[in-house]
């Protein structure tokens, strides 16, 4: 794993080596701030996002909703950590993609850790090395 800091968003994200950094994708999100993968024998991909707000559980079930519109289903939503932070996790499905969205709050802004993957159970050690690695300056 590599860590990158950002420190105009502030946060650390942990990145398995040979992922690639690209710009965020503001049409995605205008809340996008970093965002890493990795095409091999599967697509990864890591997002995070930083929000106005102190209400994670209320901005996952934004989330929940808004990928609800685009096909996702088998929504999953459940107390979790994000680094050291107690949050809530999202969990969903669109074919044989899975995603795992992490949200937490920190001084009046809600961070989310967005993870997706074409092989989850492959990637499951990674996320669960990167979702625990994840900090926040606060």
């Amino acid at each position: 794993m590599q860590k990158i800091t950002k420190p105009d968003h502030g946060f650390t994200v942990a990145i398995p080596d040979g992922w690639a950094e690209f710009p965020p994708m503001l049409t995605n999100s205008p809340y996008e701030v970093a965002r890493f993968a990795r095409r091999d024998h599967a697509n990864h991909l890591c997002l995070v996002f930083r929000s106005p707000g102190n209400d994670p559980r209320k901005r996952a079930e934004a989330a929940r909703a808004r990928l609800a519109t685009t096909g996702y289903d088998g929504f999953v939503l459940d107390d979790a950590a994000l680094g050291a932070r107690p949050g809530v996790q999202l969990s969903c499905t669109r074919g044989a993609w899975a995603v795992r969205e992490y949200f937490v709050s920190v001084n009046d802004l809600v961070y989310c850790l967005g993870l997706g993957s074409s092989d989850p159970a492959g990637d499951a050690a990674a996320f669960d090395a990167m979702t625990a690695a994840f900090d926040i300056a606060a």
